[in-house]
């Protein structure tokens, strides 16, 4: 038999940051997207504990992001010392 789980105190709410930001623009492109992955990604890295890994993906946001993901990207990086 499955363990009982209880799930309903669970949040999905990773602290909204980077992925709330709005594009410069105005217009959320599927480039826009792509590189709101990485800073997901470049989260999930750091939460693991891989340093090298998050600032590889977040050298990547640096040169394709707008202005706000770039802003917390660079936020970030000046997390990680």
């Amino acid at each position: 038999a499955a363990p009982d789980f209880d799930l309903s105190t669970i949040s999905l709410d990773l602290g909204g940051g980077a992925t709330s930001l709005p594009a410069t623009t105005g217009e959320r492109t599927e480039a826009w997207y792509d590189v709101q992955t990485k800073l997901d990604l470049a989260k999930a890295y750091q939460e693991m504990g891989d340093s090298d890994g998050t600032r590889e993906v977040l050298q990547e946001v640096m040169a394709e992001g707008d202005d706000g993901q770039r802003a917390a990207a660079q936020a970030m990086l000046d997390g990680l010392g």
